[in-house]
């Protein structure tokens, strides 16, 4: 019996090791890929989304996962008939808590947005702090990362695709689609490593990066996101 206990303790060592290593993995995978691209970091984003069984009204959802967090800070929330927005940036992290009412009469869509603007990212520490808001509703949530950063002055589009496959630079890496529309690139692919993934056109997707300039500002942004970029570039 004593025998048992122990390879079965051995084994939930085992698998806590792996998931605390394989949540590193991914963290650094995606850091390592933006490093290759050389660009100055700006910020990075990590987002958790779910969908919560409550009788809460939007708002009392948006508080209790923002209280979750264990975050301080005076926070701004805006509400509608059938949603709300919580924001909070006190310059070392910017938070977005976004919930809206489905049909289902007991049902809110959530999304938890945390970023920050220092280069020490922590992706799996951020991922954790979400997981544990979510965890109020016995919720798990889906992530996507996104890192962002800039070159000064403008890339051509010949540049902009150099800069791309720098992101792709790594093991086992693999294209799945391309595009150039003469003022911005995009690339996405497949990158062993990062566990955050889609299915596209009957392939995996795990990993997409954008590159545009902007007249206005004078520089050229990067963008790294797993498992695709959501936001408008």
């Amino acid at each position: 019996m004593k025998r048992i206990i122990g390879t079965i303790m051995f084994l939930l060592c085992i698998l806590f090791v792996y998931m605390i290593s394989r949540g590193y993995y991914d963290s650094s995978a995606l850091k390592s890929c933006f490093d290759k691209a050389g660009a100055e970091f700006i910020r990075m984003d990590v987002e958790g989304t779910g969908k919560i069984e409550t009788n809460d009204i939007c708002k009392s959802v948006a508080e209790k996962l923002f209280i979750a967090l264990e975050l301080t800070g005076k926070y701004e929330i805006e509400e509608k008939s059938d949603s709300a927005t919580l924001k909070i940036d006190n310059g070392e992290v910017h938070v977005v808590v976004k919930t809206k009412k489905m049909q289902s009469e007991n049902l809110v869509y959530a999304s938890v947005i945390l970023s920050q603007y220092n280069d020490d990212v922590n992706i799996t520490n951020i991922r954790r702090s979400i997981s544990k808001a979510f965890s109020i509703y016995s919720v798990k949530p889906s992530f996507s990362s996104l890192i962002q950063g800039k070159y000064y002055g403008a890339l051509s589009i010949s540049q902009m695709k150099e800069k791309a496959a720098k992101v792709f630079s790594v093991n086992r890496s693999s294209f799945v689609e391309g595009v150039d529309d003469g003022n911005m690139v995009s690339v996405s692919g497949y990158i062993s490593g990062i566990g955050d993934r889609i299915s596209y056109m009957g392939k995996w997707v795990n990993i997409n990066t954008a590159l545009r300039y902007s007249r206005t500002d004078g520089c050229t942004y990067i963008w790294v996101g797993s498992p695709i970029i959501l936001l408008e570039y």
